[in-house]
């Protein structure tokens, strides 16, 4: 192989690393969605715990939606069809809509394998550091069996849940710059 040739092929592979190191997801980013948490690290550290709404629930697969208004809340369009584009995400958290008073979050957890099983939201916090200048929300789930939906078990399902936090209800005039999840 000739230098010309190596020098081509050298400079493909730096291209191609580049490339990889940054590839991200922009639909997802698009809808605030940040990398879930290393529970290690979250374990020490002291949190304010956060009243929230849960708004729906909803598992969905190619053949197969079941959603469950859990508030009965009036919920604007423009929410929905956010919330209706993340059915299928990754898991994580997604602000899906930041009004004057309140966020609109979807928190995705991961493919199940059955539509009997889901997860149940055991808490949303913020990270209690005076030394940070990003309000990191700290949402907790847990997976849960036996659910009942109507209908026969239709295997592999997306599960999702639209909640809402009023920022009157944040400490000390929070922003939530920054979302991470434990459990699936």
């Amino acid at each position: 192989m000739g230098r010309y040739t190596a020098g081509i092929l050298a400079l493909a592979m730096i291209a191609v690393v580049a490339l990889l190191a940054g590839c991200s997801n922009h639909e997802a980013g698009e809808y605030g969605r940040v990398s879930a948490a290393d529970e290690s690290e979250l374990r020490n550290r002291t949190y304010i715990d956060v009243p929230y709404d849960q708004l729906l629930y909803t598992k969905t697969s190619a053949a197969f939606s079941w959603e469950q208004d859990e508030s009965g809340k009036e919920i604007g369009q423009d929410i929905r069809d956010q919330y209706g584009k993340l059915k299928n995400a990754a898991p994580g958290g997604f602000i899906v809509k930041e009004t004057a008073n309140e966020y609109y979050i979807c928190i995705s957890a991961e493919e199940k394998s059955s539509s009997q099983e889901g997860f149940s939201i055991q808490s949303l916090s913020l990270l209690n550091d005076d030394e940070r200048a990003v309000e990191s929300l700290i949402i907790q789930i847990e997976p849960t069996k036996n659910e009942q939906v109507s209908g026969p078990d239709a295997g592999k399902v997306f599960v999702t849940s639209l909640v809402s936090i009023a920022k009157k209800d944040l400490p000390m005039d929070a922003n939530i710059n920054e979302i991470s999840m434990t459990g699936s």
